[in-house]
């Protein structure tokens, strides 16, 4: 691993309460290593010794790349954490374990998402407020309140 991902994955450690933020943190660093695929790809077929020279490049290549997914990933948690998945053999399994125990279902990732930006660009006053400030003769315009006095309009 480069000084560089070392310092970004010692930086934010997993703790639990980070998770969604980790989580963000640890694909970027996955997606720039070109080692994600291990988190959605299933593990080649174990080799035979009759298999081909590709087949044992893919298996190679994902064998590799799972190894360095898994330790970019139990160097980025807590060592309790840690100690708790190195028992694990992919770098999935561990994620998925994580997922588990710290992860919320995209649906409501969303709704904090939706909420979040509602509340940040929410008007200065409610609707109902404003209703109300029509229904007491507030907020009327000056064409509304020029033709009031008057004596066009009631």
């Amino acid at each position: 691993m480069s000084s560089t991902i070392i310092a970004l994955l010692k930086k934010d450690q997993l703790t639990g309460k980070n998770y969604a933020t980790w989580k963000s943190k640890l694909n970027m660093i996955l997606v720039i290593a070109d080692l994600r695929f291990v988190l959605m790809e299933e593990c080649p077929p174990f080799l035979t010794k009759y298999a081909s020279q590709s087949e044992r490049d893919v298996y190679d290549r994902w064998t590799k790349a799972n190894d360095k997914a898994r330790l970019h990933i139990l160097a980025s948690m807590s060592d309790i954490l840690s100690k708790k998945h190195e028992i694990m053999v992919t770098a999935r399994q561990i994620i998925d374990s994580l997922r588990e125990m710290f992860g919320q279902p995209s649906i409501q990732i969303k709704l904090e998402a939706n909420i979040a930006h509602s509340r940040r660009f929410a008007p200065s006053s409610s609707g109902s407020e404003k209703i109300q400030k029509k229904k007491e003769g507030k907020g009327k315009g000056p064409t509304i309140l020029l033709l009031r006095a008057k004596g066009r309009l009631r």
